[in-house]
């Protein structure tokens, strides 16, 4: 066994986040990176150094700051077999939202697919924040199983989204994301998952949940002020659907993270907000954020 340390030089960019070091493993299954198995080996802070034990076998080592990026947004360093200790240096790159090591060339591939990744999200961010195509798709289908998950009823299942916990009731299915995380869908109730790494944006580790929202109010008008209600603080919007006429009434509440913001976003028609709403509140107050 050999010593491998990171170095990681302090910058202002992504100072809050934590970059997560991971190593070549195909048996561990861990965390696929761009293709490849991964085993965690720990996390470093800003301007701080972290040393993990490894083999001496030949590897390939990650840096990563979000799980939900990590195949367009990585660091990557090949190491070679060796008895040696080694020590690793790098930082977080703004121009190119990744940690990046020294003495290792931009990887191409992957900065291009940062590039449409990017491109793909500005396009969600400004156009479709609420997930308007999804519901376009799940409404067709909803609408031949009218049925709300009644309050306070059902059993209670944990489904999980990267490290972000949720506790609803069961029987909520799986349908396309079309750029969200995960999207869960039952009868006429769809709640969608979206992260967003602080290393999105310069400086947006110092949001406070308020001025995220006022963040969010920037790219879509129709968000309303937030208001809190049973210790969940959220905004709310509408939308009516051209195809079926049905409209849909959003509550979208923010997490802070360690590293990331988390918006969860529940849509039922507007006719049943109000039989809802304490059930989406229960639901919003069980979310559990792992580091």
């Amino acid at each position: 066994m050999r010593t491998l340390t990171i170095r990681r030089r302090k910058s202002f960019a992504g100072s809050a986040s934590k970059v997560k070091i991971y190593i070549s493993d195909p048996i561990s299954g861990d965390l696929d990176i761009a293709g490849e198995q991964c085993r965690l080996l720990g996390t470093v802070k800003n301007g701080r150094e972290a040393s993990f034990s490894i083999e001496d076998s030949g590897a390939r080592i990650y840096a990563i700051f979000s799980k939900s990026n990590r195949n367009t947004h990585y660091g990557k360093y090949p190491l070679v077999a060796g008895t040696e200790d080694v020590t690793l240096e790098g930082e977080y790159r703004m121009d190119s939202g990744i940690f990046r090591f020294d003495g290792v060339a931009e990887d191409l591939n992957a900065a291009a697919k940062r590039k449409k990744a990017t491109e793909k999200q500005a396009i969600i961010y400004i156009a479709v924040f609420f997930a308007l195509i999804v519901l376009l798709n799940v409404v067709k289908d909803a609408t031949k199983d009218p049925k709300i998950p009644p309050a306070d009823q059902g059993a209670a299942q944990v489904y999980t989204v990267e490290d972000l916990r949720i506790t609803m009731t069961e029987d909520f299915e799986d349908i396309e994301p079309e750029g969200y995380d995960r999207v869960l869908q039952k009868g006429m109730c769809v709640a969608m998952f979206m992260e967003e790494p602080f290393t999105n944006l310069e400086g947006m580790e110092e949001l406070s949940v308020e001025e995220y929202y006022s963040f969010l109010r920037f790219y879509n008008s129709a968000v309303s002020q937030s208001l809190t209600e049973q210790g969940i603080t959220y905004v709310q919007s509408q939308y009516q659907n051209p195809e079926t006429g049905i409209l849909w009434h959003y509550m979208l509440v923010a997490y802070k993270g360690t590293d990331a913001f988390w918006l969860v976003e529940f849509a039922v028609p507007e006719n049943k907000w109000e039989e809802m709403k304490p059930e989406l509140l229960k639901w919003a107050a069980s979310v559990e954020i792992t580091p």
